[in-house]
């Protein structure tokens, strides 16, 4: 028969007592903290995956957000560019009318200088001190021309009204110009190379305003004033022209 030694007894007993305390202390303690941190590794995976999965969310929402805004984008720059076509247009259109009208004021400015080389110019109005009138052609004025006032042409120059200015015709040296005038009492008078003045008086007396139609023109290379009449005007051109 086995004869159990009293010493090895104690000794297994002495081991299951220490194995039970090391496992109510030391391996279930070790047990709940290596839970507690894989339930603590599984929540941060779990937060990391919901982070990536709102990464991922808001990849997409930003992704077709662009998008938009890239068809937005195109859609201003279509608009825009519709826009800037049409302005391109309108402003063609309108320089175009504008030049039109501008050439056609220019044909219409030609022609009438053209028929006011052939027939002259109408001026209707009073020159007043300080005021000068210049022409091309021959002209005749519908007013009076006063004291201080200027006309110069480089033809004939006829004043239905008083000549009390300066007054200059054939202003290219034509000599065979002529001046004429309701009333003729000059500042003074020019027909080409050739001057002459006249002394102005101050009339208090309205019937020296008596209108006596006068003509000026070179005879014998002096300016020579004279009353209107047929005899005159053959003088001036040898026999009745028009001006």
């Amino acid at each position: 028969m086995l004869r159990l030694d009293i010493n090895i007894v104690w000794t297994i007993l002495n081991l299951l007592i220490i194995f039970a305390i090391v496992k109510i202390f030391l391996i279930k303690p070790i047990h709940k903290i290596l839970d507690a941190r894989q339930a603590e590794i599984d929540k941060q995976y779990a937060d990391a995956k919901a982070a990536q999965d709102s990464a991922e969310e808001l990849k997409t929402k930003y992704e077709a957000s662009l998008s938009g805004v890239q068809a937005e984008k195109e859609g201003i720059l279509n608009e825009a560019r519709g826009k800037a076509s049409n302005e391109y247009d309108r402003i063609v259109a309108d320089a175009q009318t504008e030049a039109k009208k501008i050439l056609d004021n220019a044909n219409k400015n030609a022609a009438l200088e053209e028929q006011e080389k052939v027939d002259g110019l109408f001026y209707r109005g009073t020159l007043s001190n300080g005021e000068v009138l210049e022409t091309e052609t021959s002209v005749v004025i519908l007013g009076d021309v006063h004291s201080g006032a200027k006309v110069v042409s480089k033809s004939n120059i006829v004043i239905l009204g008083s000549c009390r200015g300066s007054v200059y015709a054939g202003a290219t040296g034509d000599r065979s110009c002529f001046i004429a005038a309701f009333v003729m009492k000059p500042v003074q008078i020019r027909i080409a190379d050739k001057a002459a003045r006249s002394a102005i008086t101050k009339y208090s007396d309205q019937t020296e305003y008596k209108p006596e139609p006068k003509i000026a023109y070179i005879k014998e290379n002096h300016i020579h004033v004279e009353p209107m009449s047929q005899d005159t005007w053959d003088a001036v051109y040898g026999s009745a022209e028009e001006i």
